[in-house]
This record gives structure tokens, sequence and C-alpha cells, in this order.
């Protein structure tokens, strides 16, 4: 098993709770959870966290949608709330359609569970817009799957990685992923599905590898394993609920994503109705040479030069060490050379 949380406390704590759910012990007996190690990584090489590295090509996508006139109409008709939301905030910046994420687990509260003591109850009647839901619904609208490309391609070539060198050897069965709200937006946001604008509280998105060739024994090649993909979303209880239980989420049933890709105004079938290939998985995504191009990432050694240039270096190369091995055996005959000649400067008997 590998356990791969964002370097965030609500993340890392998500981690520890799958952990101790997958180690429960039913029967109320108790038994000590074993330690396992979770591992974070800094933003700049987390595979999480592409959204933050690709930050300023996603800043210029999104500014499209931020300068589009159903944004602009938005923001007008919803200025005096925004106000509101500013002013019972108490951030220093204004609240707007572009920062209300900011404030959106207080407006969650405030429009889901109908508390009198979430921040926002005062300001948000009964049934209220939900702005920062109607925003994240804009922001990972699936017909722009450029976005989603940017936001998720390093995870996604991740996993693929991770399936490819499976095929070789066999390696941990289990992999889990603690993130954010963004990367499961993000996920859904490539496939073509219709965002939910806020992803429910513990929902997971699972990739599986499936042996579909049974008479294959590995090393195994891309024809006798397919993908599976499926998200699980949870359904909230109201928080004021007066059902018990021990948890205030129910699991919904399993949805199985529909593949398809929209290219350009044709959506095309990219796999079969049950399984897809890796390579299909891998269409559908930018790989990470195409990532760092379009988020304008210089790494060192993978910039592409003609060939003629790379066999022309080489050759240059050669000649100048040539050179340089020639230059050093003349200087080397030379001193030989005036050490013979040289006149003895020891005394002599006469």
């Amino acid at each position: 098993m590998y356990f791969h949380s964002t370097s965030n406390t609500r993340t890392l704590l998500s981690a520890h709770a799958n952990i101790q759910g997958l180690f429960y012990q039913e029967g109320g007996v108790s038994k000590p959870i074993p330690s396992v190690p979770i591992f974070s990584y800094s933003t700049n090489s987390d595979v999480l966290q592409g959204r933050k590295t690709c930050k300023k090509a996603i800043n210029a996508e999104l500014t499209t949608i931020y300068n589009s006139p159903e944004w602009s109409q938005k923001e007008k008709e919803n200025s005096d709330l925004l106000k509101q939301l500013s002013s019972a905030s108490g951030l220093s910046t204004p609240i707007s359609l572009l920062n209300i994420s900011d404030i959106g687990d207080a407006l969650y509260c405030a429009n889901h569970s109908k508390r009198s003591d979430c921040l926002f109850s005062s300001v948000l009647d009964v049934g209220g817009i939900n702005l920062h839901k109607w925003t994240k619904e804009r922001m990972y609208n699936a017909t722009n799957d450029r976005l989603a490309k940017m936001r998720i391609s390093t995870f996604v070539n991740h996993v693929l990685t991770t399936m490819q060198s499976h095929l070789q050897k066999e390696g941990r069965l289990y992999h889990f992923y603690s993130g954010h709200d963004g990367n499961l937006l993000s996920l859904i946001q490539l496939f073509k599905q219709r965002s939910p604008g806020i992803v429910p509280f513990a929902s997971a998105f699972i990739f599986e590898l499936h042996k579909i060739n049974q008479t294959a024994q590995r090393p195994f090649a891309p024809g006798d394993v397919g993908v599976k993909l499926k998200y699980f979303p949870f359904d909230q209880l109201p928080i004021n609920s007066d059902r018990e239980q021990d948890s205030f989420y129910d699991r919904s049933d399993e949805i199985n994503l529909p593949w398809n890709q929209n290219n350009g105004d044709v959506t095309r079938e990219v796999c079969g109705n049950e399984y897809c290939s890796l390579s299909s998985l891998q269409d559908m995504t930018f790989t990470q040479d195409k990532w760092e191009e379009v988020c304008g990432l210089s790494t060192p050694g993978k910039q592409a030069y003609p060939k003629w240039l790379l066999v022309l270096s080489i050759v240059l190369g050669g000649l100048i060490l040539c050179v340089v091995v020639a230059l050093l055996i003349v200087l080397i005959q030379l001193r030989k050379t005036r050490h013979n000649f040289a006149p003895s400067l020891e005394p002599t008997n006469s």
C-alpha cells in the first residue's frame, strides 16, 4: 500500500481516517491500527498540486471566463449580496466572484445545513443562492477540457506511469491519494461530467487496473489490461439531523463514468463500455512534456532539439576533444625536449 497526501492538515487527517477505516475490526474487537507512512511532497513536485505549478497559465485561461458576459451579469445581479458578504467576512479584500471560494466552507455551512451559528447565516436567507457553488460550476465546466488538462494532467500521468510499471512486475496493489475538491472537480471535468460545483465531503474517484486477458502472464502487454473509472459521491445529511448514526454521510450508488471525449464540436467514444486502454486514457490528457510546454515551464534536459543539431554538437565536441588531447601531447613532448637539451647548472670539478 502507498498513501500520499498534500501537506495540508485536513488532507493528512483524511488520509489517517481512511487508514483507520481500512483496518477497522468488526464485532467490537479493538486492535491496534498499523503504523502506515503517509508521504507528502513540496508543491512543485507534488502530482496533486499541478494546478498550483501551472497557476500562471491557468489564470490566463480563467481570464476568458471572468470576462464573459455571463460572469459579468452574475456579478452585477448579486452586487448587493457580495457587499454584505464582504462586510460579514471581516476580510480586507472585498468578496467577488473571483475570490468567493475563500469563504466557500462558511457559505456551504450556511446554505446546506441551515445552522444559525454559521458565519453567514444572518446574511443568506433560507434557500439563498449559492454563489460559491455557481462559481465552481462555471470554472470547472466540462466544455473547457484545456483547463482540466492543465489542472490534473500531472496526477493522471502519475497514475498511468504507476499502472504501466505494474505490467512489468507486481508492485503495490493499493495507492491512496488524499487531495482537494479541485482535484476531484478537475477529474469530473476532464471526463466530461457536469460539475457538481461543490464536491461532497469524503467523495472518492477510483482508477482500477483490470486483467482482461485471463490467460496472459506478466509481463503483460497493454492489450491484456483495461482501466475502469469509478466516482463515489457521498450524500450528506443535514448536520442538525435527528437521525442517529456515527457519520453524517451515506454512500450513494456507484456511478460508472461514460468514456467520452469532446473533440471540438464532436463527441466521440474513445473506449468501450466497460474498460479503457492505457493509451486511450493518455489521449484524454496532456503528456508530461506537453503539460510543461502549455504551462510555460522549463525543465532542464527535456527541450526538443533538431536531430541535425544534436549530431553537429556531438561531432564538434569530439573534434574539440581531439584538438585538446593533441595540444596536451605536443606540450608534453616540448617539455621533454627542453629537459634533454637544457645546460647543466651543476658545478664541475676541474
